[in-house]
């Protein structure tokens, strides 16, 4: 069967959120066995945080025809990896039935970390630049009149500064 096959994790939902099939990358990954995924419905794999956000976007595949989310999967061990998650549904006899698919995107989140430490951040000096610098004086006078308290800017003019720049 080709969905056994695939390096990503495949699962088939009925109605009612349980499982209809898994492949094996979904075992591998979990750290479930068969027995246990079949005691299992598909929001036992999230933590609470998640939940009621997933299970309405498996209504929603249901209602709509496919549905997508980022969310984390809580593996048998506690671990949590963030995935992202897309649902089709699919009649089969004139059963619906959600079919899944899940992406690992731990490498994708920890470059879209690194790209907005980059966007705020000087590469040599490692302190906020210039854009960073306005966002945050912007909150801190919004914040000052909302609360009616004053605020203070330090400016420091680093004299030979250009040569340790170069440096």
């Amino acid at each position: 069967n080709l969905l056994y096959g695939l390096a990503e994790a495949i699962d088939m939902l009925n109605a009612e959120g349980r499982f209809v099939r898994v492949n094996r990358e979904f075992f591998a990954v979990s750290g479930y066995s068969l027995n246990e995924f079949q005691q299992m419905s598909a929001l036992d794999f999230f933590a609470s945080e998640d939940r009621e956000m997933v299970a309405q976007k498996v209504r929603e595949g249901f209602r709509r025809g496919s549905s997508r989310c980022e969310a984390e999967l809580v593996l048998r061990s506690g671990r949590r990896i963030p995935y992202e998650f897309t649902g089709h549904r699919t009649l089969i006899e004139g059963t619906p039935y959600l079919v899944g698919l899940g992406v690992d995107i731990t490498e994708r989140r920890a470059l879209q970390r690194e790209l907005e430490v980059q966007a705020r951040t000087d590469g040599l000096t490692e302190v906020c630049n210039r854009r960073r610098f306005m966002e945050l004086a912007e909150y801190e006078f919004e914040r000052a009149a909302r609360y009616q308290c004053p605020v203070s800017v330090l400016v420091l003019d680093l004299d030979r500064f250009k040569s340790i720049n170069d440096r």
